[in-house]
């Protein structure tokens, strides 16, 4: 198990996504069964590598490890070791007491350590914003790396970024760039640390250029060489500049200029997922927000509407995604992936008669219980009577649906959803809108980390297609409709 990067002194090495952390949880759910009798050996290179934790928590964890392993620590210079085991009168074991006193040297070592970390940085801190030098922490842009006490710019990336400001600036969007980039074969920079503990960056041959990656250039001023420190208040020059003041707020204008909000008779739509986008992992709906960057750059994101449920201990989702990196794939979904005959549901004669048949019963109901109220104040009356009024709007819903599923309007929709995905996008995203709400019931996201997403489109002609992205390629899916799911399971 390799932990390099995690604290030990904060306990970062023992949270689920950590080795140490994912071993253990695996110990005590069950998942992963030792031997009892002999127990495995857990061979340490130092005790501080297991816990640099306060001496009553490193205590306790490793009493824990101790119910499942027997502990082998390794002294620094190699050539002696300790063991240490849960039970055994063994005089080669080491006693609890000795075991105590090892945890709290490594935790006085390492609070010792961390006291003269901060003070470098402060120092280093201190240097950089009175004298403009190179500091020595932190991560660097990409493009630039640390020449003794300033920066250099790498040419092979800096060029890349360069290269993208121009096309930027003609006017060029982040998608289209990463298309001519990806075409052209151009390496995807990826940050790796050294086993010295020095971060390169090194070209990565399974990524590719996205949205995001190119929209990062423009989200704060690192470009222009403006950065903001951490634990300093105000934004400094720091960084060399890889492009002109001129050229990058010509770039910030031409992308806020994109910005998914146009008022109108029709409502304000602030992009092509609003309204009917929802969460594929709780379900709850998502909420389409702006975010306003550091550089001023404004985008549009999707928020799952679960990160306000203050009573829901655990969620799956991530909560918040880049409403762009989903709708190009939306919009390839439904162009390239559908045809006229899809958007059309199939009309039964029965269905417009049962709707009006269960209004019927629904209206009835409600006037039972606002009779019911005049005598009586019960909250079950008021509980039965919101049901109803919710119900009602509902069948209503669904038979207004009806009226204007006419086959020839939905094909006439769906040829200018066509026509508009392949000319700018960004002026006439409220027709678009518009068009894709009158075939589209609900569409599901799901993003985890940076590599993996799901999106699941329903269509109102029960069609239902999902696209899934692994290690940034997307797959297309096609789904059972739901109609046929529902009749399959009753």
């Amino acid at each position: 198990m390799d932990d390099q990067g995690k604290s030990g002194y904060k306990g970062e090495h023992i949270l689920e996504d950590s080795a140490l952390g994912g071993f253990l949880k695996q110990l005590v759910d069950g998942s992963l069964v030792l031997s009892k009798n002999p127990k495995p050996l857990l061979v340490v290179e130092q005790i501080d590598r297991l816990t640099r934790l306060k001496p009553s928590k490193g205590k306790k964890l490793i009493s824990l490890l101790l119910e499942y392993v027997d502990i082998c620590v390794v002294e620094p210079s190699g050539t002696s070791y300790q063991l240490y085991a849960d039970d055994g009168d063994d005089e080669s074991l080491g006693s609890d007491i000795m075991l105590i006193v090892v945890i709290y040297s490594a935790y006085k070592y390492s609070a010792n350590l961390s006291k003269r970390i901060k003070s470098a940085q402060k120092r280093s801190l201190a240097d950089s914003v009175t004298k403009r030098v190179a500091t020595r922490f932190g991560r660097l842009p990409f493009w630039l790396v640390r020449d003794g006490e300033y920066y250099a710019v790498v040419d092979k990336w800096g060029d890349i970024v360069k290269r993208a400001f121009d096309l930027l600036s003609k006017g060029l969007t982040s998608n289209q760039i990463a298309d001519i980039f990806n075409d052209e074969g151009l390496e995807v920079p990826s940050s790796k640390r050294e086993n010295d503990g020095k971060g390169v960056v090194i070209p990565d041959p399974k990524s590719v250029w996205t949205i995001a990656r190119i929209s990062r250039f423009f989200r704060d001023k690192r470009a222009i060489g403006e950065v903001k420190l951490k634990h300093h208040d105000a934004p400094i020059d720091l960084y060399p500049r890889i492009v002109s003041d001129a050229t990058f707020y010509k770039v910030l204008e031409l992308a806020s200029g994109r910005r998914r909000n146009v008022v109108g008779k029709l409502t304000t739509v602030k992009g092509l997922l609003a309204s009917y986008s929802y969460c594929f992992s709780c379900g709850a709906r998502m909420h389409v927000d702006k975010r306003t960057r550091p550089s001023g750059y404004v985008d549009v994101r999707l928020r799952c509407s679960s990160v306000a449920q203050k009573t829901l201990k655990t969620r799956d989702c991530d909560c918040t995604y880049a409403s762009r990196e989903f709708e190009r794939v939306f919009l390839e979904m439904v162009v390239d992936r559908l045809s006229e005959s899809d958007v059309v549901k199939e009309s039964r004669d029965d269905e417009r008669e049962t709707l009006k048949s269960k209004l019927a019963t629904c209206e009835n109901e409600i006037k039972e219980f606002e009779a019911l109220l005049k005598t009586s104040n019960a909250p079950s009356l008021f509980r039965g009577l919101a049901v109803q009024e919710d119900l009602k709007k509902d069948l209503e819903r669904q038979l207004g649906l009806l009226a204007k599923s006419q086959p020839v309007a939905l094909k006439e929709n769906y040829r200018r959803i066509v026509e508009l995905a392949n000319e700018a996008l960004d002026p006439l995203n409220i027709e678009v809108h518009t068009m894709l709400r009158s075939i589209i019931e609900r569409v599901e996201i799901y993003k985890s980390g940076d590599k993996n997403s799901v999106l699941l489109v329903e269509l109102k002609s029960g069609i239902r297609r999902q696209a899934v992205k692994v290690k940034d390629k997307w797959t297309f899916i096609e789904l059972e409709p739901l109609k046929e799911l529902e009749a399959t399971a009753n």
